[in-house]
């Protein structure tokens, strides 16, 4: 049977595919596309990149901080994590129109110069990641050591199915801008 460590990994592996499957497809596209709003207050699909980057970003960076003195203080992984992690899931799944978290919310950053900026930042995000999800020892995955804004407490898969629907999410919003 599979650890939940590996069961992370394999997910990760996806998540992998998945972005360098988009990107591959996108630096086939003129820059200008790539770069143009669909409409007033809408995202680029470069801005769109970067959203997805910086969220994942931040979530590393949470995990990290709560990680870097054990896991004594943290709660065990329960059903209720699970459940939260699906909530997040079914959430993002529904063809409504959502405004992101002030955190992640790409116009608050600086303006992006390239796709190909993004994409090495993105794809760095992933390389740090899987350094992250590697280095931690079977005992992180066990703990609800992330938070998502809306979800609340995770363990590291739940993180990871988080990713995924959100990546889902976005790249649906990419297609149709283009």
């Amino acid at each position: 049977m599979a650890s939940t460590k590996d069961l992370a990994l394999k997910e990760l592996k996806t998540l992998d595919r998945q972005l360098e499957q988009l990107l591959g497809e996108l630096s086939t596209m003129e820059e200008s596309h790539l770069l143009q709003a669909p409409g007033e207050g809408k995202w680029s699909p470069v801005q769109v990149l970067q959203h997805l980057m910086l969220s994942e970003n931040g979530s590393m960076q949470y995990v990290r901080k709560k990680t870097q003195s054990g896991y004594a203080g943290l709660e065990p992984s329960d059903w209720k994590g699970k459940l939260r992690s699906r909530l997040v899931g079914f959430y993002l799944s529904l063809p409504f129109k959502f405004k992101a978290p002030a955190v992640v919310d790409t116009p608050q950053f600086p303006e992006v110069k390239s796709f190909e900026e993004i994409r090495e930042g993105y794809l760095q995000t992933r390389r740090n990641l899987a350094d992250m999800l590697h280095a931690l020892p079977e005992e992180a995955y066990n703990v609800l050591a992330y938070r998502h804004p809306l979800g609340g407490r995770m363990n590291l898969n739940g993180m990871l199915h988080f990713f995924a629907a959100h990546f889902e999410r976005h790249e649906k919003q990419i297609r149709r801008s283009l």
